[in-house]
Parts: C-alpha cells; structure tokens; sequence
C-alpha cells in the first residue's frame, strides 16, 4: 500500500524518511522502509521541508548511479519459486559489501505466463562499481550455482 495524502493511513513521517535518506541507504542499514512514494527524494520540498537542506545532495547523488537489472527466466526445474527468490534475495545482500553498491532489490514477477520473467534482480550503483561487482564473489556465486535453474536471463544497465 502507497501512503499519501489521499490515503488515511499517509504518515508525514514515512516520507520524511524516503526524501532524507533515499530507497537505496536502507539495502545497507537494513532498515525496512515501508511502501514507496512516487518521486520520493528527487524533488519536491513542499511535501518533505527537509529535502531542501538534507535530501538534495543525496538526492544529486543518486542521478549519478546507475541500476544492473537482471532479469531471470526459471527453467523447468525449478519447482518452488517463492524458495528460489528467497535464496536469491539472500544471495544478493552480498553485493552490498562492494565498493560503490548501494542498494539491492530482488522483484518477483506477479503475473504466472509462459512467455513472462520470473524474477528482476536491480543493484543500484555507481557506473564505477560494475567492474567491482563482477569480480565479487556473489556474482561468482550466482553464476556457477544457479545457471542451471534459469532458461533465460537478460541484463539491461539504465539511469
């Protein structure tokens, strides 16, 4: 659920957080940071007062970083897929450990097609970091113990 002003349930204080701090300082912190205002961090004082003096840094930052989508096809073998994303998110907290990373999400697909992905993979980092991330050892670990399971896999790098 969103929180807005519309919603009953908005908390001023949840913006707050996602405008000072910013989606991507809670993959490290490991602080929970609740549902995802549109646009949270980037821009608009009037509903975050302290994005101006807090948030704006953070928030040039962050248009500096890039995002490593992998995008996963299971194959046939994989007969549990809520176990497999579980190990995957679990993996991939590794990640956070290199140089430059600053957040990672592992998205399930919500709608079960055969012609559909079955999990996203984003790492929010910067453009110097991709090197760095494929040497570490969680992508070394991805890629020996978990090629079987996929039927297809797509990379896409984006702003």
């Amino acid at each position: 659920m969103v929180k807005d002003r519309r919603n009953p349930g908005y908390s001023p204080g949840n913006l707050w957080v996602h405008c000072r701090y910013g989606l991507s300082d809670f993959g490290k912190s490991g602080a929970d940071p609740g549902p995802v205002l549109p646009g949270a961090g980037d821009s608009d004082p009037a509903a975050c007062p302290e994005q101006k003096s807090i948030g704006q840094s953070l928030s040039l930052k962050r248009r500096l970083w890039m995002k490593h989508d992998i995008l996963v096809k299971y194959n046939e073998t994989v007969t549990d897929k809520k176990a497999m994303e579980a190990e995957v998110r679990n993996l991939f907290q590794g990640v956070l450990s290199v140089e430059g990373v600053h957040g990672v999400a592992v998205i399930p697909n919500t709608v079960e097609r055969p012609n559909r992905y079955d999990l996203l993979i984003e790492i929010e980092m910067e453009p110097s970091a991709l090197s760095a991330y494929d040497e570490c050892e969680t992508h070394k670990q991805w890629k020996k113990n978990y090629a079987q399971y996929l039927e297809g896999k797509a990379i896409f790098d984006h702003d």
